[in-house]
């Protein structure tokens, strides 16, 4: 092979790799049921990215006593979790906690989502879901901060049926 065919050839598996995960949240974002979780806290400024905000969700801190789950020892030593929620009014809440991936029964009134879990301190667990961090327009970011403050942020989350979010 010559030196032009190796650079296309290193080129075109490039553009296979960041297509491909472009494709996969793209996925997400179309075949996805879409959800609307309460948010509680936002960080909206960083030097070097710009206008962006930290969401945190009432979901993001469980404690173990008020939901349904599986042994306390499973979920520690499990690095994901799958959050069972269910439509409560106008927000999606916890309803159980499981450490492996959900029966799809009662598909039109559940939903799960797929997190790691940060931290467990007691009976209380934290979990990412790997939607904590949103992009906003330039100056954007102190308006989601007061709008956050008074309880006024929703968020509009698309779950697959993988779990992804």
């Amino acid at each position: 092979m010559s030196l032009r065919n190796n650079i296309i050839f290193i080129f075109i598996i490039w553009f296979v790799i960041i297509a491909g995960f472009i494709g996969y949240k793209e996925y997400t974002l179309s075949q996805g049921q879409k959800i609307l979780l309460k948010t509680i806290l936002l960080d909206p400024r960083d030097l070097f990215r710009g206008d962006y905000v930290v969401l945190n969700y009432e979901i993001s801190q469980l404690n173990l006593d008020s939901i349904k789950h599986d042994t306390i020892n499973n979920i520690s030593e499990s690095k994901y979790i799958y959050l069972v929620l269910q439509k409560k009014e106008k927000y999606w809440a916890p309803v159980e906690i499981m450490t492996t991936v959900p029966d799809k029964d009662n598909e039109e009134q559940n939903v799960f989502m797929r997190g790691k879990i940060i931290s467990q301190h007691d009976n209380r667990i934290v979990i990412e879901y790997g939607i904590e961090s949103y992009f906003v327009e330039e100056g954007a970011g102190k308006e989601l901060e007061q709008a956050a403050q008074k309880s006024q942020l929703e968020v509009e989350v698309s779950v697959d049926k993988f779990g992804n979010a």
